[in-house]
């Protein structure tokens, strides 16, 4: 299958797991990769015009193309008018709110997808199903949970010298307990670690930690910490988020799911203690996430559901 990724290249971004994800799918087919930082792409060329440039060169047609995240569908102009199936997978998706600052809200993201109008839509919480096949009268909208590259993301066997670590966006509006908890576990007698750290370095900070602590935005969503943090095979203890039942994700089987700021540092004291118990479910939550919540098993998974529901 050759298939047309119409994305930024976001391999240099403080988050770079959107870009690890859309390079898998290049691991498992033959994909052309055309955006911002890529090579060949030119702003003021329309899609239209870009395949019609590749059918002069002889180059084969594409099967698919994918569009990812609706901010960036601006950059590219014209990908109505291709008579070609079309994928498009909804990052942030929410009611527009105060509380809810930085995140892509409803009317925009219609707005968009009702001009590409793609085959098949994935997004990333259930939640977002609901509301994307209600807003849009669209049936073909699927849950695809983020997932985690296993080549980048293992157990690297270092010593375990942090205690806890927890660093990530602290915007309060949109992480309300986030500074709180830095807060907290950097007044505790521990050695933790919060200040902001990206790519290889955050995994090699993630394989130095006894216990990562994860808290979720105002949208109580399955987030990327999840996979990142349980793939090096850390302990996590997290705040409680939909849609964990459905991902597999067992409280006190793989990782520990905390209630409030008291009930963390209770926890975070009992774990730091026990530690034959803190590593057999960090052990099974690193099991889990490597056969169920890969980028190889989650690339799968949307290929078959687009081959099932689209390219019949």
């Amino acid at each position: 299958m050759r298939i047309l990724v119409l994305n930024p290249n976001q391999i240099n971004r403080f988050n770079w797991g959107h870009q690890l994800f859309k390079n898998e799918i290049g691991r498992q087919y033959e994909v052309t990769y055309y955006g911002k930082g890529f090579t060949g792409y030119r702003e003021n060329l329309t899609i239209p015009k870009f395949i019609e440039k590749r059918k002069t060169k002889g180059l084969p047609k594409f099967d698919l193309i994918i569009t990812y995240e609706t901010k960036w569908i601006r950059d590219f102009q014209g990908i109505e008018d291709v008579n070609i199936p079309k994928a498009h997978i909804v990052i942030d998706y929410v009611k527009p709110r105060k509380d809810f600052e930085g995140f892509s809200v409803w009317s925009t993201v219609n707005k968009h997808l009702l001009k590409i109008k793609p085959d098949i839509i994935f997004a990333r919480t259930n939640r977002d199903v609901a509301d994307l096949k209600r807003n849009l009268n669209f049936e073909k909208v699927f849950f695809l949970p983020f997932s985690v590259d296993t080549y980048k993301y293992k157990n690297m066997n270092l010593p375990r010298n942090i205690d806890a670590m927890a660093s990530f966006s602290t915007n309060p509006k949109v992480y309300p307990l986030r500074e709180q908890i830095q807060r907290m576990i950097c007044t505790m007698p521990i050695h933790s670690y919060i200040r902001g750290v990206s790519k290889e370095q955050y995994v090699s900070k993630l394989n130095k930690s006894k216990i990562f602590v994860n808290s979720g935005s105002v949208k109580k969503r399955l987030n990327m910490k999840f996979t990142e943090v349980l793939a090096c095979g850390t302990f996590l203890l997290t705040e409680y988020a939909e849609d964990m039942g459905m991902a597999g994700f067992v409280d006190g089987k793989h990782l520990i799911v905390f209630k409030d700021l008291k009930d963390l540092k209770k926890k975070i004291i009992y774990y730091l203690k026990h530690n034959k118990e803190r590593e057999l479910i960090a052990k099974r939550g690193m099991k889990f996430v490597h056969n169920n919540h890969s980028n190889k098993v989650r690339v799968t998974q949307m290929i078959n559901t687009i081959k099932k529901e689209v390219l019949k």
